[in-house]
């Protein structure tokens, strides 16, 4: 197991965009079936968003030596104010962000590469908060969130799917670290 993203002065991973067309869409769509589909039900509305990269992007982080996804990271382009009634404006919503094989890979740091990669675009681009909502089914994921912190502002019955429950997690401008 390593402790660091580094080895010696080579990083492990970096990012890459992902479109229709890209050598690493069929293994986004493969991981988006296996891991949220059970969760959402069927991705297709979702990977031809992805697909057409038009509203949103889809980057992974590749390992360097091995070149395998560690991480599925997509976010929206353009702010959200769909959250204005929480008193959040301008934000930057995350839609997906997962660690590939989270069973054998949680623990290595990829989640907060994933996270740095989003404050680094909310930075950037000046977006005034970051937002994402959780199913309240993953409660791994609203840990790492609060560990980064996030703030839960509420949770939304049938949001997404019928019978599930949706958290809503912010960290407002002040809180993203510069």
């Amino acid at each position: 197991m390593f402790s660091t993203l580094t080895e010696g002065a080579l990083p492990l991973y970096h990012f890459e965009s992902v479109k229709d067309g890209s050598p690493y869409f069929s293994l986004v769509a493969q991981e988006f079936h296996s891991v949220i589909a059970p969760i959402y039900g069927d991705q297709k509305i979702a990977l031809d968003k992805i697909a057409a990269g038009t509203d949103r992007v889809c980057e992974v982080l590749l390992n360097n030596i091995s070149n395998e996804i560690a991480g599925i990271l997509v976010y929206k382009l353009d702010p959200t104010d769909e959250f204005s009634s929480y008193n959040i404006y301008g934000g930057l919503e995350i839609k997906t962000l997962f660690v590939v094989n989270a069973a054998t890979q949680s623990g290595r740091g990829i989640g907060s590469q994933l996270i740095n990669r989003v404050i680094q675009v909310a930075q950037d681009v000046k977006f005034n908060s970051i937002v994402v909502t959780v199913s309240s089914e993953k409660l791994e994921s609203q840990e790492f969130f609060l560990k980064k912190k996030f703030t839960h502002i509420t949770s939304f019955v049938d949001k997404y799917k019928r019978g599930s429950v949706e958290c809503l997690y912010a960290l407002q401008k002040t809180d993203i670290p510069r």
